[in-house]
């Protein structure tokens, strides 16, 4: 086995200690991050409760009573009706959409005329002037468009041509 000479086992030397650094500098970038992270939740969650929500501390253990955690709930609910604090924002907009989806008249998909009566055609079935889908109740049918009527408002809905 060949000897290595004075220059060569420096640069061997040096090129260990970079590779040592690298791979110290590796692992405090990789497991530092998750500790600094994990220690401002834990301060921001120590420090973002209300004033008026008292925490009861025991050797070893903090906890809220359940009376207090309740009067916290009802004071959330308070500044913001209707909102319940434990939905993610998209699961809030989620609700949203379907109250707003439910309030929407339904599509028009044809009108009939059979005997000398008119039919609507709404999602696959077929109804006539006084019948309700989806608790909006058919007023009147005209020749390219139908009157319905919820909660004392009414929508006309119309068939949009398909050809053009």
């Amino acid at each position: 086995m060949k000897q290595l000479n004075l220059e060569q086992t420096k640069w061997l030397l040096r090129g260990l200690i970079i590779v040592i650094i690298l791979v110290a500098v590796y692992v405090i970038i990789a497991f530092f991050p998750f500790t600094l992270e994990k220690s401002k939740k834990l301060d921001h969650m120590s420090t973002s409760a209300p004033a008026h929500v008292n925490t009861v501390s025991s050797p070893g253990a903090n906890y809220i009573t359940t009376e207090k955690m309740e009067a916290f709930i009802s004071s959330l609910q308070e500044v913001n009706p209707g909102h319940d604090p434990f939905l993610s924002s998209g699961e809030q907009e989620w609700k949203k959409f379907l109250s707003e989806l439910k309030e929407r008249p339904p599509h028009l998909k044809g009108i009939l005329q059979i005997e000398g009566k008119k039919i609507v055609l709404i999602q696959s079935s077929r109804f006539q002037e006084g019948e309700e889908v989806n608790g909006f109740r058919i007023e009147k049918i005209e020749d390219k468009s139908a009157l319905l009527s919820k909660e004392g408002k009414t929508y006309t809905i119309t068939l949009t041509d398909y050809g053009q």
